[in-house]
Parts: structure tokens; sequence; C-alpha cells
């Protein structure tokens, strides 16, 4: 489907058992959410949006009490206030998708706590955003586990906001990179997440051993801090010669990557991909 000059695809529903599966919509000059879906009463409600492109507004805004899985993939979203914005209770995957020119979010999402839950976000590439990644839990049950792993995060002021008693996320294999502030911002965060195997960098900023907090409040032992030289700001493939390749977790199988592959995952977006870029002839040295 193709809509533009409009109110996107807006769907309430109300009583009975159904699942919303959107794939391959043009959505675009809206003056509100390219997908929208409010639910509130008790019913099966599952979601799958994939390979649609959305420009304007709020690209992909979800809310309800009694959603049952959220799967958000392939879809290419800019150009507006928010990518992806949800108030859920719910698994959700959010992974593969291409967020970008944001005046406030890349994605985020308000978690409710009334049960056990996942969360994966995996290989987004979003930049030039006010902030890319913000999750905060509603309530104090500590319910949501995150897995935020090879995503590319870049020219945003905050990188990633977290606020909640999450049980130890797992942040991994990321780039954060390009970003006005150092600091990954978690607020009554009470479990040290797994944060390992990542590379920083920001704006004009190098790296000093005796201000790692400025960049994380916990940094893993394997974290990087290197320019990790993008193609150009609207480009994140990794150029040939970046430190980012062959840096990800070694325990991880390489998944899609092509050949040449060093054996090992790059690290960011395109990691364990067939985007991800080759890795060169000799191991690169340089990172501080």
């Amino acid at each position: 489907c193709v809509i533009t000059n409009g109110y996107g695809l807006m769907f309430g529903i109300h009583a009975g058992e159904c699942d919303l599966v959107v794939t391959d919509c043009v959505i675009s000059n809206l003056i509100m959410p390219g997908i929208f879906t409010t639910h509130n009463r008790e019913s099966a409600w599952n979601i799958s949006i994939n390979g649609c492109e959305i420009n304007g507004s709020l690209g992909i805004d979800l809310r309800s009490n009694t959603t049952e899985s959220i799967d958000i993939r392939n879809c290419r979203i800019y150009g507006g206030i928010v990518g992806i914005g949800m108030s859920v209770n719910c698994p959700i995957v959010i992974e593969n998708n291409d967020i970008y020119d944001m005046e406030k979010w890349g994605i985020h999402f308000a978690h409710r706590s009334f049960s056990e839950n996942h969360a994966v976000i995996k290989n987004n590439r979003i930049h030039n955003c006010q902030t890319g990644i913000e999750v905060g839990e509603e309530g104090d049950d500590e319910d949501l586990f995150l897995d935020i792993q090879f995503n590319t995060i870049a020219y945003t002021h905050f990188p990633l906001i977290l606020k909640g008693q999450f049980p130890s996320p797992v942040i991994r294999n990321n780039i954060f990179a390009c970003n006005d502030v150092r600091v990954m911002y978690y607020r009554n965060v009470r479990h040290p997440p797994d944060q390992d195997y990542n590379l920083f960098w920001n704006r004009g900023v190098a790296f000093d051993p005796e201000l790692r907090y400025h960049y994380s409040v916990w940094c893993g032992d394997n974290d990087i801090f290197a320019d990790p030289l993008f193609a150009d700001e609207n480009d994140l493939h990794l150029a040939f010669n970046s430190p980012a390749i062959n840096r990800g977790d070694p325990e991880l199988e390489v998944g899609d990557e092509p050949q040449p592959n060093g054996g090992r995952v790059n690290l960011g977006g395109f990691g364990t991909t067939s985007e991800a870029t080759v890795s060169p002839e000799e191991a690169l040295g340089g990172i501080p």
C-alpha cells in the first residue's frame, strides 16, 4: 500500500481476537502517526510490521495493555518526531531498522510492569535524532529483560537512556559514536548492565582513561574508544580500516557476514549481517 498526505494507518481495536500484519507499505507526509494502535480490552493481539517506509510525524505509535507480541523489522523511518514509540506490556523485537532525522527519539517506549517480558533491540541504525534509544519502566517491578546488541547510534544528543530497575540489561556489540553527550544515562538502574564489546566515540572528544565514567557508569573490559570511521554521516557502514571490524564478542557466530570476515563479528548495526564490511588483510592498530 501507498499512503500520502493523510492520517496513516490507524487501528483502534476494542473487542474480539485479531492480529495485525503490516508489510511493505510506504507512508509519507502525515499529520498523524504512520501506524497507530490502541487497544484496552482482553483479547489476542499480535503486531508484526515489516519492510515499511514511513516519513513524517510519529512513525509507529503502539499503545496497549493486552498486546501479546510486537515485531518490527526491516523498516525505514525518518523525518518526523519519534521513530518508534510504544507503551505496552509484551515481548518486543525491534530489528534491522533504519531510523533517522527525528526531532526527539529514534526509539522510545515505556514498559507497563505486569509480567515478565523480553525486549530485543538489535541491528538497528539510528542517527541524527535528539535521543537514540530511551526505555522507561512504569512501576518498580523488575520484569523487563533488555537485550540491546549490534546497534549503531550516532549523531544524537543522548545515545541511550535507561530508566527503570531492569535486571542487568545486556548492552553488547554496539557502536555509540559522534554523539554530543558522552554518558550512557542510567537512571534508577539498580543492577549493573551486562555491558561489553562496545565502541564509544564522540564529536571531537578524545578518550581520557581518567574519565571512563563519562562514557558510562559501567565499562566493560573489552569496550573500546576510537573513531569508528563511518563511510559518511548518512551512511553508517564501516570503512575498510574501521577499528570496529572484528571487535565483537569472539564467542558469537559471524552470521551472514561476507568473506573474508576474520571469523569474528563486527560491531554495530551491520554486524552479523550480509552488509558487514569485510575484514582488512592485516590487523588494525591505533585503538586507545
